[in-house]
Formats: C-alpha cells, structure tokens, sequence
C-alpha cells in the first residue's frame, strides 16, 4: 500500500501519500511559521482518481518546482508542478505521463532533469527528460509567436541487456 513509500521532502515541504480507495491521495505536510505548527494539506483533493495505488517513488526538484510520483511496475508516472508567490502557492497542476517501454525501473530528479531507468523487451534504458522553464518546442500558436511549452527530449543514453529478474 501507499504506507510503504517514503516521503520526499523537497524545500521546507514534505510529501507522501495515502490510500485513498483504489487510488493515492498526496498530502503536502510543513511548518506553518505563522501559527509555529505543523500543518498539511491534501494536494489531490481536486483530483482523487488520478494517481494509482501502490506508489513506489516521490521524487522531486526544487529547480523547476516539480514533484513526480511512480506507482509500482507501471509505464507511466505523475507530475505535480507548482508556482509560489512568495509564501503563497499560486498554481499548481497535474499531468500524466505514458512511456514507451514495458515498465519504468527508477526515476529521480537532479536539478532541473528527470533521470529515468526503463525496462523494455529485456533491456534497461538510461533515459532524462529535461523540465527547465523556458524551454519552447517551437509549436506556432499565432502567427509569428512560439507557444509556452517546452521541448520534450526522451534521450537514451546507455543501452545494456538485462539479464536475470527485477525485483523490488
């Protein structure tokens, strides 16, 4: 279950997760400096059917302002991406991401890129995918004018061929 994840604590926040049915529900735990109290707030209330049971990995980077949570042998991972204000979190948002492969092995963040080991057809993969602000993938939206995105780049960077079982 959820139970068995460890939290992250990434800046002056932590992050775990909690059984929520058949899904994970994610609280964000702090200190409340005003009240000198620890305090918490659940950041799936909005979305309590999106991230699966049984999560294997929170990780996260205080670069980019993003949090990624992977459920055990899945292909496909969550992100959470925020934007403080000063003390207050202005927005935030949920996105789903869908591999190609047959499962993701690890993942972690450092700085703004997320490093990913992938399992398919026998293989691991060493993959990033980079998340740094202000990265355009050139899509035109008017013309004349470049969209807000950012480029997407999976890049494999070693192959080997995987002998023996996985296991967690």
């Amino acid at each position: 279950n959820d139970l068995n994840v460890i939290p992250t604590t990434i800046g002056r926040y932590t992050y775990f997760g909690f059984q929520r049915g058949q899904y994970t529900g994610i609280r964000e735990y702090y200190l409340d400096n005003l009240v000198n109290d620890f305090d918490q707030n659940e950041i799936t209330s909005h979305v309590p059917n999106l991230v699966p049971q049984d999560l294997k990995t929170i990780t996260g980077t205080t670069s980019e302002d993003h949090i990624a949570f992977l459920p055990r042998n899945s292909k496909e991972f969550f992100l959470y991406s925020y934007y403080w204000n000063g003390n207050e979190k202005a927005m935030s948002s949920w996105s789903r991401h869908d591999l190609e492969c047959d499962f993701i092995v690890a993942f972690e963040f450092i700085d703004s890129d997320l490093y990913l080991i992938t399992s398919e057809k026998g293989y691991l993969h060493l993959q990033y995918m980079p998340w740094e602000q202000g990265l355009s993938d050139g899509v035109i939206f008017e013309e004349g004018t470049t969209g807000g995105g950012f480029s997407l780049i999976i890049s494999g960077l070693s192959q080997s061929q995987f002998n023996g079982t996985y296991s967690d």
